[in-house]
């Protein structure tokens, strides 16, 4: 049983990971040009959520595809769906 992110949450996480790139390029820019402290927080707290979202795709996933997987694959057959 493979568990991996399926597809259509793999493009929705590489694209909310390119953005945090730039994100903490952003940032690593604004240090260079000694840019005030506040403004830099602002830009850190951002990327903290962004990261937090990039879990919850991922946990998302985990839970529905990797363990929704495995308790099917644990059932016994013919008792699949039931609610039993």
């Amino acid at each position: 049983m493979e568990r991996r992110l399926m597809k259509a949450n793999k493009e929705k996480t590489l694209d909310r990971l390119s953005r945090l790139e730039g994100q903490v390029r952003g940032i690593a820019k604004m240090v260079e040009a000694n840019r005030y402290c506040m403004d830099i927080l602002a830009q850190t707290a951002a990327i903290r959520s962004a990261v937090l979202g990039v879990e919850k795709l991922v946990l998302e996933n985990h839970a529905q595809h990797c363990v929704g997987d495995l308790f099917l694959h644990l059932l016994p057959a013919g008792r699949h769906g039931t609610g039993a």
